[in-house]
């Protein structure tokens, strides 16, 4: 049974349903979820008396191929005074996707730093190694080097998730990552992907922090995902990881005297979600956490 499921998510479920566009694999994806839902409450039911039932059941790994970073993002170290110069090498990256093979692992996700920054013949080949076993890869990038040229190549070698982190909209972005005109580099790569390559999903990571979080901005990110037909996953300023920082004088961050602000703004992007479902990934229920996360922080 578990060999069947493994295959159905192969072979079906991460190549067609789950980035499905159409009303009728979205309710065919809502359907499954609400299935496996189900099936794991029965699990953990039965779990309480016979707690050897729940077993590992890895599908997803996280990879970091470098820590190197074309930007200089003002919440972020790495590449500087967290790891410098650090990447793992095509040996190491291969002998991971065989054992994910072997182990019938069928996600992977490539971030960094910067995956970008190993070179494109290197990201090429990795991600085309990944789908000849059958393994299918999402790209975490900011997406300033995702260019046409190595887009066509990516996509050729199988790609068809792109994961592009967002830390403002215009000058404000260009301000965060310390680089004039980056963020119109960027639009140009999403927009080029969106229309050569609508069967691959592109999924922003929008960052709230002190900068961005307000209304003007959430507005402009609004705007910004619905003329590309992209969705977005709202990621937090960062506290317990030690490649983020909250700024040099704390100006990322957020505090108790924010929490109107930040209310006003997570009841909008509440309001969006009950809207169009599709477009913010996050769950209602994280939504409404996000607050207490902010605040509390830990």
């Amino acid at each position: 049974m578990v060999n069947l499921r493994k295959e159905f998510i192969n072979k079906v479920y991460f190549k067609y349903i789950r980035d499905g566009k159409s009303p009728l694999l979205q309710y065919t994806d809502k359907l499954l979820n609400y299935s496996e839902k189900k099936r794991l409450d029965v699990k953990h039911a039965v779990a309480q008396k016979y707690p050897n039932i729940i077993k590992a059941d890895v599908e997803i790994v996280a990879m970091a191929l470098t820590s190197q970073c074309n930007l200089r993002c003002e919440g972020c170290s790495y590449g500087r005074g967290f790891m410098p110069k650090e990447h793992l090498s095509l040996d190491i990256v291969k002998e991971t996707l065989d054992s994910m093979k072997e182990m019938g692992i069928p996600y992977i996700s490539l971030y960094g730093g910067d995956p970008t920054m190993i070179g494109s013949s290197d990201l090429v080949e990795i991600v085309s190694y990944a789908t000849k076993l059958g393994i299918y890869s999402n790209l975490g990038t900011n997406g300033i080097l995702l260019t046409p040229k190595l887009m066509d190549k990516l996509y050729e070698a199988g790609l068809r998730r792109v994961f592009i982190g967002v830390y403002g909209i215009g000058e404000e972005y260009d301000k965060y990552v310390k680089q004039k005109g980056a963020f119109d580099k960027l639009e140009q790569n999403i927009a080029y992907i969106r229309e050569k390559y609508p069967d691959v999903a592109v999924n922003l990571g929008w960052l709230l922090m002190k900068p961005t979080c307000n209304l003007q901005s959430t507005e402009a990110i609004t705007q910004f995902i619905q003329k590309h037909s992209i969705d977005i996953y709202i990621t937090l300023v960062h506290y317990d990881f030690p490649y983020f920082n909250n700024g040099e004088d704390e100006e990322l961050q957020l505090f108790e005297e924010d929490l109107p602000q930040i209310k006003e703004v997570i009841e909008e992007f509440i309001r969006l979600k009950k809207a169009y479902p599709q477009i913010i990934t996050n769950s209602l229920t994280a939504l409404n956490s996000i607050p207490d996360w902010l605040i509390k922080k830990g």
